[in-house]
């Protein structure tokens, strides 16, 4: 069987966006965020740096909303990454840590 998230895919943006919701059941945010990050990578980053740092959403979905801002470098997504190094938990910390040697910005030092 396909994963859910792979699932996902064929839902319309829309949908995917109510979806990565903090009230989603575990893991449910995260596998719309990863789906919509597939089929609109930018709307997704956008979102990403948002959600990152809401500690509504579980470690999960936050852990890749880090993965995806530390593919592409920007201004926005460094400074993201910068508050979320100081609120996250230690899991969602490992990625934060990542995407910040990957973005590499002056401040990633």
């Amino acid at each position: 069987p396909q994963d859910s998230g792979m699932m996902l895919d064929r839902e319309p943006p829309d949908t995917l966006r109510k979806l990565v919701d903090p009230s989603a059941t575990q893991g449910r945010a995260a596998h719309a965020l990863q789906a919509l990050i597939r089929t609109r990578p930018e709307e997704a980053r956008k979102l990403s740096a948002e959600l990152l740092v809401d500690k509504r959403f579980d470690a999960n979905a936050r852990a890749v909303a880090a993965v995806e801002l530390g593919r592409v470098a920007s201004p926005e997504h460094e400074a993201a990454l910068m508050k979320a190094m100081e609120q996250a938990e230690p899991d969602v910390l490992r990625h934060v840590l990542k995407a910040m040697g990957r973005v590499g910005g002056e401040r990633a030092l």
